[in-house]
């Protein structure tokens, strides 16, 4: 079906007739050339990437009912206006439109532009459906999603503006299911040799090492339930810890076993906790190494399913060996943009 409304949208422009050998083979060459103009425009790919990337960052928070593309298809109207990317149908049978874009800067206060045509016709759009609109910013460099209504920017000459620092006060990810998360450090995965079978430390200073059985560690605590286990391994993969080179332990000149550490660069006195990272910066990670992780080439989506790469950890989850501390960021809308 795609296809066919791909040829026809084609046709349209050119005149082509389903079943015309000429119109066919200009259909092919048209698609063929488009792809070759653009496989290599990274602009283009980092937003097709984005708004990819919002729909399973979305869909793996867990709080929406329906992801809905907005913007396919070619809209009739009489007045210009432009579909957001999504609609979202959340748990509480809300609805809201998110037009998702990406911002590369890196130096604060990292200030976001949208032109004012462009919001005005992505209100007029809302407004025809009574649905209010958000703006998903993906701070790339940060590895940060901000969702904001269109209020909170600040309208100069003509332009919506907002920086990072208001976007973040502002941020409504919450309501998406975005929680910050944090547990004790450091989070070891530890492979433990075998014992059945060398592992002594020669004259040259190699040895034989086979893994015997693998351990979780959280803190001071062994971590024996196996989803607690998938939980771990998840936040090292994703989370914001550092994790250095492996650190092997020794024994009367034996390698007992190899440690793999994660752990924040910085700790707070007597806090008990450090935080990993929010859930969407880590579904993010996730994403992205599935993404850009190939030897064939980049890729520009991926087949893992949308709700799959996220953790659902469930409101009464208790554990005094992988301790978590959850935290519901709400927005404070008080305006600094200037």
């Amino acid at each position: 079906m795609e296809v066919l409304k791909l040829f026809a949208t084609i046709g349209r422009q050119h005149g082509f007739t389903l079943g015309d050998k000429t119109s066919e083979t200009q259909f092919l060459e048209s698609v063929s050339a488009s792809l070759i103009r653009n496989k290599d425009n990274q602009s283009l790919l980092h937003g097709f990437r984005t708004e990819d990337l919002f729909q399973y960052v979305a869909a793996s928070l867990g709080k929406c009912l329906l992801i809905k593309q907005e913007d396919t298809g070619e809209p009739i109207a009489v007045s210009e206006m432009q579909p957001p990317d999504y609609q979202l149908v959340l748990q509480d049978k809300s609805r809201i439109f998110v037009e998702v874009k990406n911002c590369h800067k890196k130096q604060p206060p990292c200030l976001f532009t949208l032109k004012g045509d462009y919001v005005h016709r992505l209100l007029q759009y809302s407004n025809l459906f009574d649905t209010d609109i958000r703006i998903a910013i993906y701070w790339s460099a940060w590895n940060l999603w901000t969702l904001v209504s269109l209020k909170e920017f600040a309208e100069i000459n003509g332009n919506y503006q907002i920086t990072m620092f208001d976007a973040v006060k502002s941020n409504e990810m919450n309501t998406l299911g975005d929680t910050s998360i944090g547990t004790t450090p450091p989070l070891i995965l530890r492979f433990i040799a075998d014992k059945a079978k060398p592992y002594s430390i020669d004259d040259k200073g190699f040895a034989n090492f086979t893994i015997g059985e693998i351990e979780f560690r959280c803190g001071a605590n062994v971590i024996r339930d196996k989803t607690e286990q998938q939980f771990a391994f998840y936040f090292m993969l994703c989370g914001d810890w550092y994790t250095g080179a492996p650190e092997a332990i020794i024994e009367d000149n034996k390698v007992v076993a190899i440690d793999y550490i994660a752990k924040p660069e910085t700790t707070t006195p007597g806090q008990g906790f450090e935080i990993i990272g929010a859930m969407s910066s880590l579904i993010s990670r996730r994403y992205r190494d599935l993404v850009l992780t190939s030897s064939s080439g980049e890729r520009i989506s991926t087949s893992a399913e949308p709700a799959s790469l996220g953790l659902m950890i469930p409101e009464d989850y208790k554990s005094k060996t992988l301790p978590l501390w959850r935290f519901h960021l709400k927005p404070n809308r008080k305006k600094t943009v200037g």
